[in-house]
């Protein structure tokens, strides 16, 4: 019984194209379901009883006159079957002849199994044997039903086929996409809500549900398409067009697919439409603001341009009457000194300054205006060795200041190590500063994380700012303490703030007024040791 077993439950799309085919020979399909997958459905449904009754001999003998068949599973399969088919509306004889070409089915199989001529005999045998139980069964169930039975049994099923039906038509209406069902003679024979409210401007399309005299001809903006697709070879097609109906227009995607019954026959075409008119609005919005972009581009392109002509005015232009001034205020200072008065050598003296301090104010705008154009060489840079040169840099421009320094070892991060050291400079240089007036002046650089974020920062306990004015800070020319107080261009910070930004990352800045600022900054892949803390350098007593 396993060679038999296997030889079913491995064949049943076999099965099921065997019996489909003899169905369709003698005309059953038209009376059954045009699903191929309600003919594959009952092969299986079948093919599990004739399996469990090949393994029972009682189940198998020869029908006897005194068969129970309230005992016998094999005829109560055949029992439960006539119930369910004829609450469905199958007759009597539809149901036997159909049967005659599935048991042909299976033993067609059987006959090409390879069997040994005794094996066949058996299984040949056996498989009548349950087949004439169920048709003894069906036919049995069926006499004991009386007409008026029969008929409410029906009653219920086209209840429930209304049901299902309504069921199915409700999500019919509600699809947002208009829908078409146009029959094999080209008239519509469905459409939803969507649909008549795109093509006839009304959503009364339930009319188009009931009679014949409401199939109207497909709408005039695709009946040439549809025409053309029911010819065709193709299952399915696709294509875009502007829809003129209604006295509107919709740009639409448009999707048709064959609709086959389980022979293969053309029943129809199934019509469905993607409204993408909103989507081409938005398509014509962002070619606008791409043209819109562009011109832009053009004009920051050309204010570009307009600025390294400017730049390159600074550079050559303004720098060279400087240094004319500058040269004659060192003449005047040192060969010419004896001619001059104390009083004017000082005049002097503050030109020559004057002359010094806008020579630095070029350069360092002209070093903030390269900022946004220079190449980013990105490696991985260690902060900390940057912090600690820049430390005795500073140092030694200054020996006489008693500084501390803490500095916290393995900070790392991924930049561009010339930039990054640009950045250090400027924010310690400004903590050098800002802290001349402290007797126990400390500069702090180190890393931390806080709410998932990884940032550096340099903090120093000098003169501080308003905490309101903290976004000011990085605008570019903007001093928040006088240049009698402390000496600078007000560029720095806004170089800081670009070069973090070229690097992807943020600046900020927290401060009050005489205890202090501290500038933070990010950059990506930073690293740092967990719980490493910044070290004193030991130069000067804890503020």
């Amino acid at each position: 019984m396993e060679a038999l077993r296997n030889l079913i439950t491995t064949n049943e799309q076999w099965l099921m194209q065997r019996v489909l085919g003899y169905a369709k020979l003698h005309g059953y399909t038209a009376y059954t379901s045009t699903l191929v997958e309600a003919w594959r459905a009952s092969i299986a449904g079948l093919s599990a009883p004739i399996i469990e009754a090949l393994e029972s001999e009682e189940c198998l003998r020869p029908i006897t006159a005194d068969v129970d068949y309230v005992s016998d599973p094999v005829a109560l399969f055949g029992v439960k079957e006539a119930g369910k088919h004829r609450k469905r509306g199958v007759s009597l004889p539809l149901f036997l002849g159909l049967m005659k070409h599935y048991r042909k089915g299976y033993i067609d199989l059987l006959m090409k199994g390879g069997f040994s001529l005794a094996d066949t005999q058996d299984f040949r045998e056996r498989l009548d044997n349950f087949f004439d139980r169920i048709e003894v069964g069906f036919s049995a169930e069926w006499m004991r039903v009386d007409q008026v039975e029969q008929i409410r049994d029906l009653q219920q099923a086209n209840l429930r086929i209304t049901n299902e039906k309504n069921k199915f038509l409700t999500i019919f209406e509600s699809l947002p996409n208009p829908v078409l069902f146009v029959d094999g003679e080209g008239k519509v024979v469905n459409l939803n809500r969507a649909a008549a409210r795109l093509f006839y401007g009304q959503d009364a399309s339930e009319l188009h549900y009931y009679g014949e005299e409401a199939r109207p001809s497909p709408p005039p903006s695709l009946a040439a398409e549809i025409a053309a697709f029911a010819v065709a070879a193709d299952i399915t097609t696709g294509f875009e067009k502007e829809i003129t109906a209604a006295g509107r227009k919709a740009q639409c995607i448009i999707l048709m697919q064959r609709m086959l019954d389980v022979s293969g026959k053309y029943q129809g075409t199934v019509v469905i439409l993607n409204d993408v008119s909103h989507l081409k609005e938005l398509e014509g919005e962002i070619e606008a603001l791409n043209t819109h972009l562009a011109d832009r581009a053009f004009q920051l392109e050309q204010a570009n341009q307009e600025l390294e002509a400017f730049n390159y005015t600074v550079s050559h232009d303004l720098r060279s009457p400087l240094t004319g001034i500058s040269g004659y205020c060192q003449l005047l200072l040192g060969p010419c000194s004896s001619r001059i008065d104390t009083e004017c050598r000082d005049y002097i003296g503050e030109i020559f300054k004057t002359c010094t301090r806008m020579n630095q104010f070029i350069s360092q705008m002209l070093d903030f205006s390269r900022l946004g154009k220079c190449e980013l060489k990105r490696e991985l840079a260690d902060l900390s060795l940057i912090a600690r040169s820049i430390a005795g840099s500073l140092r030694m421009n200054d020996m006489e200041r008693e500084v501390e320094f803490r500095i916290q070892e393995d900070v790392r991060g991924e930049g561009d190590p010339g930039l990054l050291r640009a950045v250090l400079e400027n924010l310690m240089g400004n903590a050098w500063k800002f802290t001349a007036g402290k007797d126990r002046a400390v500069i702090e650089f180190g890393a931390g994380e806080a709410e998932g974020r990884r940032f550096c920062y340099v903090r120093d306990n000098g003169a501080g700012f308003e905490p309101e004015a903290a976004s000011l800070l990085f605008v570019p020319f903007q001093r928040l303490h006088g240049a009698h107080e402390f000496r600078g261009f007000g560029i720095g910070l806004a170089s800081v703030e670009r070069i973090i930004q070229r690097h992807g990352g943020e600046v900020w800045a927290e401060g009050a007024i005489d205890q202090g600022a501290t500038i933070f900054f990010t950059i990506p892949n930073l690293s740092f040791s967990e719980g490493g803390a910044p070290a004193s350098d030991g130069r000067a007593p804890l503020a």
